[in-house]
């Protein structure tokens, strides 16, 4: 691609390669301001779905694995009912399929202790009770090749992918550009919201507010045990 540059009134855009991920996408952006330049680093738009992959293209494995595997990524913070109903759906839509779960816990937004409390065991064990599921993966982004390699390293090969309404053209862009280089063929199903009004965020409020009903209801197979591990974590001391 080389260097492109764009202008509009006092600022100036250069399309270069991202030193993260190898694909020359990062934008850099020159804002002029007066005498002075003030140039802006912009995260890589192509290299994940929030934080820069760490992950170059060249270093993910490049050996398919033996086990087809349909895929989630999420926070899970934690697992949800909603979580659940859509495990069920992946087990169903490709049965001959290992249900493969990513645990997004990014370098800066992994921080975050309002959204992200709970530990890396407490998550896994959570989703297990809630959905048997024992093949969940911690990883730093949500990048395809990131996916693909951790997948990989287990013998598993990712043939389809459950993301949010919100995701799926940012996967389904990344899966186009780089099939070839990582040798995939995803197909990525499309996750739409349901009527049932459940999300992490009130489950969260839940357990700080100390409401029994509404984490039973907005959750699967979890019981008081699991509502004071997860409220020890939540709000702890």
């Amino acid at each position: 691609m080389g260097k492109f540059r764009r202008f509009l009134a006092n600022e100036q855009y250069t399309i270069s390669k991202c030193p993260q991920c190898g694909v020359e996408c990062k934008p850099r952006r020159s804002i002029r301001e007066g005498e002075h330049v003030v140039t802006v680093e912009s995260t890589c738009s192509e290299c994940s779905l929030n934080e820069a992959a760490p992950i170059k293209l060249d270093d993910v494995n490049s050996n398919p694995g033996n086990i087809p595997a349909v895929a989630f990524v999420g926070r899970f913070q934690p697992p949800t009912k909603a979580h659940a109903n859509i495990i069920k759906q992946m087990k169903s839509s490709h049965p001959g399929a290992k249900p493969l779960l990513f645990i997004v816990r990014g370098v800066k937004s992994g921080q975050d202790k309002k959204k992200n409390p709970f530990s890396e065991q407490t998550q896994k064990d959570m989703i297990y009770k809630s959905t048997g599921v024992k093949n969940v993966l911690i990883i730093p982004s949500a990048f395809i090749g990131e996916l693909v390699d951790q997948a990989r390293n287990r013998n598993h090969e990712i043939v389809r992918l459950f993301a949010g309404t919100d995701r799926v053209k940012g996967y389904e862009s990344q899966i186009d550009r780089y099939k070839e280089q990582l040798n995939i063929d995803i197909k990525v199903d499309e996750i739409k919201r349901s009527d049932e009004d459940i999300s992490a965020t009130k489950v969260r409020n839940a357990l700080i507010d100390n409401d029994w009903d509404t984490f039973k209801k907005m959750t699967t197979k979890l019981d008081k045990k699991d509502f004071i591990r997860l409220q020890n974590e939540i709000k702890p001391g």
